[in-house]
């Protein structure tokens, strides 16, 4: 049987306004990401954020509150945040041209790939 040796974990305060990114190493919190290097947050108020970690260890996060992908690095630090251009005609079921619903990070590729209301390769 396999083990799990780290997990990480999207945490969302109860009013939707403090949202962190915990790696745990069984029961101890070994790291916390939510702020970047101006003390900003990293991650919009709400509910809605899926995660994954890429094969370089960057940990990916899909904001749909916020339309947008953020990856830092495995120390936390911000990579890069990607929101997309505008577009003239919306979709009727979204607020903007990028609305990431779901992440996969694929085992021998760096990219990242989101979907809604089309897949999306972000990252190289």
């Amino acid at each position: 049987m396999d083990t799990i040796e780290y997990l990480l974990v999207v945490l969302i305060s109860g009013d939707y306004r403090q949202i962190k990114i915990v790696h745990f190493s069984g029961s101890t919190e070994k790291q916390c990401i939510q702020w970047d290097s101006k003390d900003n947050p990293l991650y919009s108020s709400g509910s809605i954020k899926y995660i994954c970690e890429n094969r370089n260890l960057d940990i990916c996060v899909a904001d749909f509150d916020a339309c947008a992908v953020v990856v830092v690095n495995a120390v936390g630090n911000l990579r890069f945040r990607y929101t997309s251009r505008p577009v003239a005609n919306k979709d009727l079921f979204t607020n903007s041209a990028f609305d990431p619903w779901g992440l996969l990070s694929l085992p021998r590729n760096p990219s990242i790939l989101t979907a809604f209301p089309r897949i999306v390769r972000v990252g190289s």
